[in-house]
């Protein structure tokens, strides 16, 4: 079975979203940017009463509610959450399963990124059979302090040259698997002596570190924690908390990815949740993580009123509802009817995997055009056809230039061929035997390229 990556009309999603965002009561839009811990089915209907969250995250002792509550939730949910568990491996992993993940320290150890990607494939994997869509890893922390309280095994190592690729390979895995991927702790927390749980631990911010997060970004990560650290030469508030702080990860980072906080209940922070959300979000955050479990209504009030009473923070919930709607619907988390799209479910975004299980044999690939006066690129060996003669053949591979909905329609029916799909820009691709992403721009001389470099493609 082949799965179609999306490419949806950018126009048509803002569309859509403004739709959508228009129809929100200001309760329903705080609610949009809280990530909030499960704790109990009691306590997420009550929330259900209040409107959809933007997520719910299930921790290691809501196991047993599992596979009874979070079919009715998406169900009862108008606005699909992102459904989050914090499965890095080794000392967190809240998943039951029956055999332990390596941990990333020892994938770090290891050091095969092959093994690495596997492994996060395999986490994500898991993660969706249970009903996640959002793993809150990879760990980005360099683990320089030996005796660092809080990272430890969850790091991937000490030095910025093996962390960086395991990030990366473990960003692309989950993606592989069809679940969002987030790396933190930023700015970083690899190199602290307390743990952000109990107390505030006070960092000199790594440009090592920092430039783990900023990497990821570029190779596509869907969204960034920031940590509940006290970097002193930027501001007096915790990172979580400081539009200082924020101002530089945006700078770094760029606007596309979506950036949450840690829990906002940890001792770390010295507000109450209800003043240390509205901080956040007046900060920059796009979504706030909270395991809250007092009173709800009070809660919800309070931001509600905060909402109502403060532009600056209106402007910041509504800023982030918009640019979070804008992501559940480019990646099919809300559903946006077939007709108004490119067809269909998830955009791949920067960087370039190409995992194929064996070589491709030239004489198999076939370009295919839009119609008979389409440009068609000159490869020695490589056959063009036009869309109305493609068929599900054995081993065909089509490289489909310009693909309008009808053909995509049709290639998603075939069982036989390996079908990678090219788009002028960007590109994206079909995943089943073959899984290849390609960069915006990414030309069709270097997938050729690079696939004899590999040794994937052979005469």
């Amino acid at each position: 079975m082949l799965f179609i990556a999306s490419l949806l009309n950018p126009y048509l999603v803002e569309k859509k979203a403004e739709e959508i965002f228009a129809k929100l009561s200001p309760q329903e839009r705080v609610l949009q940017v809280l990530v909030i811990g499960f704790n109990s089915p009691g306590f997420i209907k009550d929330i259900m009463k209040y409107g959809s969250p933007g997520g719910i995250i299930f921790f290691k002792k809501d196991r047993k509610y599992l596979e009874d509550y979070l079919d009715s939730i998406k169900k009862s949910c108008h606005i699909q959450p992102f459904f989050a568990v914090d499965q890095e491996n080794g000392d967190v992993s809240p998943l039951p399963l029956t055999t332990p993940l390596p941990s990333p320290a020892m994938l770090g150890e290891i050091d095969n990124t092959t093994i690495t990607e596997y492994t996060a494939y395999l986490t994500g994997t898991l993660a969706k059979r249970y009903g996640f869509n959002l793993v809150l890893a990879p760990v980005g922390d360099i683990n320089t302090n030996p005796f660092n309280p809080v990272i430890g095994n969850r790091a991937f190592g000490s030095k910025f040259s093996r962390v960086l690729p395991h990030v990366l390979a473990f960003i692309r895995g989950l993606h592989e698997a069809g679940v969002f991927a987030c790396v933190k702790h930023w700015p970083g927390h690899g190199n602290t002596g307390e743990d952000s749980h109990r107390v505030l631990p006070i960092a000199a911010h790594s440009t090592e570190e920092m430039e783990i997060f900023r990497l990821a970004s570029l190779c596509g990560v869907d969204m960034i924690m920031v940590g509940h650290l006290l970097i002193p030469e930027w501001d007096t508030l915790p990172a979580s908390l400081s539009p200082a702080a924020l101002e530089i990860l945006r700078r770094d980072c760029g606007e596309d990815v979506l950036v949450i906080t840690d829990d906002i209940c940890m001792r770390a922070i010295e507000y109450s949740p209800h003043t240390a959300t509205r901080l956040a979000i007046k900060a920059g955050v796009d979504m706030v993580l909270i395991s809250y479990t007092g009173n709800l209504k009070s809660f919800l009030s309070f931001l509600e009123k905060y909402y109502s009473e403060d532009r600056n923070f209106r402007e910041k919930v509504d800023r982030a509802v918009r640019k979070i709607l804008e992501f559940k619907i480019k990646n099919g988390i809300v559903e946006i009817p077939d007709e108004e799209s490119y067809f269909a479910r998830r955009t791949l975004k920067r960087g370039v995997v190409i995992r194929i299980e064996k070589p491709l044999y030239k004489k198999d690939i076939v370009f295919v055009t839009e119609d008979s006066k389409s440009k068609r690129p000159e490869f020695q060996g490589i056959k063009f056809i036009d869309a109305s003669a493609v068929s599900d053949e054995k081993n065909r591979v089509y490289v489909v230039l310009y693909p309008g909905a009808q053909l995509l329609r049709k290639l998603s029916g075939f069982t036989r061929s390996r079908v990678v799909v090219v788009l002028s820009s960007p590109y994206i691709s079909y995943e089943g035997e073959c899984i290849i992403t390609f960069q915006k721009n990414y030309p069709l001389e270097l997938l050729i390229e690079t696939l004899q470099e590999k040794g994937m493609l052979v005469d």
